[in-house]
């Protein structure tokens, strides 16, 4: 009988701040609709955010976003300085 293979991922929410978060530099080069953004800030603002972008340690002592560019745009805007995020 084969044994199957079961990845064991563990994600767990931590407050970083946001000054700590880098955007890979292909992700940057991406243009975000400003008018998107701004509703997606009044929208956090007013109702929370229900899902946390996701980010991955990298070896500077720097979170590198892996998703959620929008809503760390969003985040900004609102001069957030710490919130949660996947990680």
């Amino acid at each position: 009988m084969s044994q199957r293979y079961r990845q064991k991922i563990h994600y767990r929410v931590k407050v970083i701040p946001i000054k700590r978060i880098h955007v890979w530099d292909e992700a940057q080069a991406r243009s975000l609709d400003r008018d998107g953004i701004r509703e997606l800030a009044k929208s956090i603002k007013n109702e929370g955010l229900q899902n946390p972008p996701m980010v991955q340690k990298d070896g500077r002592g720097r979170f590198l976003l892996m998703s959620g560019q929008r809503r760390l745009a969003a985040l900004k805007l609102l001069r957030a300085k710490k919130f949660r995020f996947w990680y």
